[in-house]
């Protein structure tokens, strides 16, 4: 069953007010939405089921990813690679602008952000001048700076526009994201009664004590509850929860010690598709081929329920799921991985991220 297909528990309120923004892109208004909450409250899965509904506007997805941050317009790579074609259709200098930015023309670093700036609210309105437009940001508190400005430049501008910009942020990172003045959908805590039936549905095989325990601990956090109730047959995770650590830190542990379950060729392979901001497929498992790994290794993380990918580009299930493999993975690994990924990014479109996949390994 597609994600577009299962049951959505306590969320009717929020797609409608998510769905409210593309009805207004439909109709020429415009608007930028940032939809804030703790990790695992929903976030991605409402952002997901509003896209997959979202056939006739033009989706511009990206997710900003941690290993990235600190690369300089990887988010916009990320976000416009797709439409690169389109870059022509500007006037001036804007095209090349973009291409400088995004390290297909030049470096990225030489990049003027103004002009980056003006240049992506172009394209933006000469794309949405065809079709709708809808900009989707996850998990945007990893957004580099530069892309940051950029699309918060454009988001500032959009009214009178058929164009929607939505991010989602996870709480305790807003410094990274600065969004005062712009619109805000804070997703909370499932209600008692929604949070009994998604644990009833997913996992009914609970005993009641079990089913207690899980819903005193997870306060009402969809993620939670599903990760969770996978610690029934560990009977001291279960009674020792409310001394541990935050929701996100447990989640976070939650995925590590299903990572570390994996095989090892299958962690090595979870491991560079952490590590590579584009999560390409082709660029994923020539890195792996290096060290050992390869597309048979995917299958058990795919049925781990960790991730699931097809020709183009790997799928994590949740971005913790991301950030537990790598964090959880140790330096010499994560410098293979890094050192892998660098020396299959051999395409003069890829320098920048070449650089970078080095100096990573190399810190």
């Amino acid at each position: 069953m597609r994600e577009s297909e299962q049951p959505f528990f306590g969320r009717t309120e929020h797609l409608s007010r998510v769905e409210r923004a593309l009805a207004d892109a439909r109709r020429g208004v415009g608007g930028t939405l940032v939809i804030k909450g703790e990790a695992g409250i929903g976030k991605t899965t409402l952002l997901n089921r509003v896209l997959a509904s979202a056939g006739d506007l033009l989706v511009l997805h990206a997710a900003g990813v941690e290993p990235e941050a600190e690369l300089p317009f990887a988010g916009l790579h990320l976000l416009l690679r797709r439409v690169e074609a389109r870059f022509d259709d500007l006037v001036g200098d804007r095209a090349a602008t973009l291409r400088c930015a995004l390290g297909l023309r030049g470096r990225a670093d030489a990049a003027d952000g103004h002009s980056v700036n003006l240049a992506v609210l172009a394209l933006l309105t000469a794309l949405a001048a065809e079709r709708p437009v809808v900009v989707a940001v996850d998990d945007a508190h990893w957004l580099d700076r530069p892309s940051v400005d950029a699309l918060l430049f454009a988001a500032r501008r959009v009214e009178g526009l058929p164009l929607a910009v939505l991010f989602t942020v996870r709480d305790g990172y807003a410094p990274a994201l600065p969004t005062p003045g712009l619109p805000e959908l804070r997703v909370v805590g499932l209600a008692d009664t929604d949070a009994d039936a998604l644990l009833t549905a997913q996992a009914p095989e609970l005993t009641a004590h079990e089913r207690r325990q899980v819903l005193v601990e997870a306060r009402g956090n969809p993620l939670a509850l599903l990760e969770l109730r996978r610690t029934r047959s560990d009977r001291a995770a279960l009674t020792t929860l409310d001394t541990g650590p935050p929701l996100e830190g447990t989640l976070l542990a939650a995925f590590a010690r299903r990572v570390a379950d994996l095989p090892p060729t299958t962690r090595t392979v979870v491991l560079i598709a952490a590590a590579d901001g584009a999560i390409s497929t082709g660029t994923v498992l020539a890195a792996a081929d290096r060290l050992g790994a390869g597309l048979d290794d995917l299958a058990a993380a795919e049925d781990a329920g960790l991730l699931a990918f097809d020709d183009s580009c790997l799928r994590f299930g949740h971005p913790l799921v991301r950030a537990a493999a790598y964090r959880s993975a140790s330096l010499p690994d994560r410098i293979a991985a890094h050192r892998a990924l660098a020396a299959v990014l051999t395409s003069p479109d890829d320098a920048d991220r070449r650089a970078w996949q080095l100096a990573a390994a190399a810190t």
